[in-house]
């Protein structure tokens, strides 16, 4: 994690799944079964078509999650 104008930048599956409240709570805000959300933990990346869903969850929350974390490749102004 770290911090950016737009808020705290989470790097990790992991970051980005506890931040939203853990495996279930991920699990029930992308419409999936935890066994899914265990499955991103294991590749590392988020489905990329869930990325909206988790950016808004995150958002008032004061973080944002790295596109990385969904397989998306970020732009220089994010990696840096």
């Amino acid at each position: 994690m770290r911090q950016t104008p737009e808020g705290t930048l989470l790097e990790t599956v992991d970051e980005v799944l506890e931040a939203v409240g853990g495996t279930f709570k991920a699990a029930e805000l992308a419409g999936i079964g935890p066994p899914g959300v265990s499955n991103w933990r294991s590749r590392g990346r988020i489905a990329p078509e869930k990325s909206m869903i988790f950016a808004q969850a995150l958002r008032p929350l004061g973080k944002i999650a790295c596109p990385s974390v969904f397989g998306i490749e970020a732009p220089e102004a994010v990696r840096t």
